[in-house]
């Protein structure tokens, strides 16, 4: 793929600065404060497609980091490495289980991240064909996280509180091969809850560590359920009688 070659009037070196900027603040915001979190989930969300977009406008470079062999192209790849943080959703909510609600997540998370590669292979945004694997990868990886967090930004903000019932909990561990025949363990805290929505019969459901040992069997525990724009419904859970809204703050 051959360099392209375009006078540099300074728009090159706003557009890179702009795009770390943004970078830098949605990390802050999301990842260590993020209120109010719809908003926070929906530029998380909406930030690969705009750092793409901005890329083929200007036609320039959206490798993650200043390369100098493309400068002074702006370096816009922050924007799709802030698309990750839409990822936080699958750390603050749960998912209800079952339904045509996460296929329809799976199905958007895959036809983003394939239309995030088509725009960025459909211009010659590089000087080295070499570089495409940064923005490939970042655009795969942007793209399955971005409906989630679009998912939980526009959905029903207005919740339905309910109640599940408690009847066991245990600590799980897995371990996972790793080279070189070692092994990594994952611990998982484990709730088994009757009456979650979505759910038919008992369902187990893993916890934060802190939330696990306050938990004992036989509590009630309160849910407040949202619907999401995508279908893939969501809740937070909580003791009763705290509302469990309180603990995330929408818009």
């Amino acid at each position: 793929m051959r360099r392209l070659v375009q006078a540099d009037d300074g728009r090159g070196a706003k557009l890179e600065q702009g795009g770390v900027v943004a970078f830098l603040v949605l990390m802050f915001w999301v990842v260590i404060w993020p209120w109010p979190y719809g908003l926070a989930m929906l530029l998380a969300g909406l930030a690969p497609w705009i750092g793409t977009a901005l890329a083929i406008i200007y036609r320039r470079s959206v490798a993650p980091f200043s390369i100098a062999d493309l400068d002074p192209r702006a370096n816009l790849g922050a924007l799709l490495g802030a698309g990750l943080f839409g990822g936080r959703v699958f750390y603050d909510v749960d998912f209800t289980p079952g339904g045509l609600g996460q296929l329809t997540l799976i199905g958007c998370g895959v036809a983003m991240a394939l239309a995030l590669v088509w725009l960025i292979l459909s211009r010659p945004l590089f000087a080295k064909p070499r570089w495409l694997i940064v923005p490939i990868g970042l655009a795969i990886l942007a793209g399955a996280t971005s409906p989630a967090a679009l998912n939980v930004a526009l959905g029903n903000k207005q919740g339905e509180l309910g109640q599940v019932q408690v009847t066991a909990k245990r600590v799980k561990e897995e371990k996972r091969s790793r080279r070189r025949a070692r092994y990594r363990t994952f611990i998982y805290h484990q709730l088994t809850v009757t009456g979650l929505p979505g759910a038919a019969g008992a369902a187990e459901i893993s916890v934060q560590p802190g939330f696990f040992q306050s938990v004992r069997v036989g509590e009630p525990l309160c849910y407040d359920l949202h619907r999401g724009i995508l279908g893939a419904d969501w809740y937070l859970l909580d003791h009763c009688p705290r509302p469990p809204r309180s603990s995330l703050p929408l818009l």
